[in-house]
């Protein structure tokens, strides 16, 4: 902005000086969209997609803790569609459906990967979920981290 008050009347660079940051941020601004879903971005527009739904990349539960794995599915529009075809795998276990559950897996982290098929396409996703051993303190309840 500092090279460009020599070039503008004092009177008119508070009227000015708005309209050229608008200007230059709008662009910016309209780039980032307004999407609340967080895989928006990182699926190309008219692409089908699979979502994992639960649990949460990265989530940790106490060994014997029953565990809902679910996936949705999202057509070239971005409607939502069943997906069909699911198989859920990870070291030692596996299991079919667009919703499963286990409590049988063994303390350590698991790299699962969901595979499904949406719009005739086969589309596959990777997420981790850790097992904590459980304790034996007197409680008898899990530990965590």
């Amino acid at each position: 902005m500092r090279a460009l008050r020599p070039l503008l009347a004092p009177s008119l660079t508070p009227l000015l000086t708005p309209l050229l940051m608008a200007t230059l941020l709008l662009p910016l601004v309209s780039a980032c969209g307004d999407k609340d879903d967080d895989t928006a971005a990182s699926v190309p527009a008219g692409s089908p997609s699979l979502k994992v739904t639960s649990p949460q990349d990265g989530a940790w539960y106490d060994e014997g803790q029953e565990i809902v794995f679910s996936v949705e599915g999202r057509d070239a529009s971005g409607a939502q569609v069943e997906a069909t075809d699911v198989t859920w795998t990870t070291e030692g276990w596996s299991d079919v459906g667009a919703e499963v559950s286990t409590n049988a897996l063994p303390p350590d982290a698991h790299d699962f990967t969901v595979e499904g098929t949406v719009d005739g396409e086969v589309l596959t996703e990777t997420f981790e979920v850790t097992i904590w051993a459980a304790s034996t303190n007197d409680t008898g309840t899990g530990s965590q981290p």
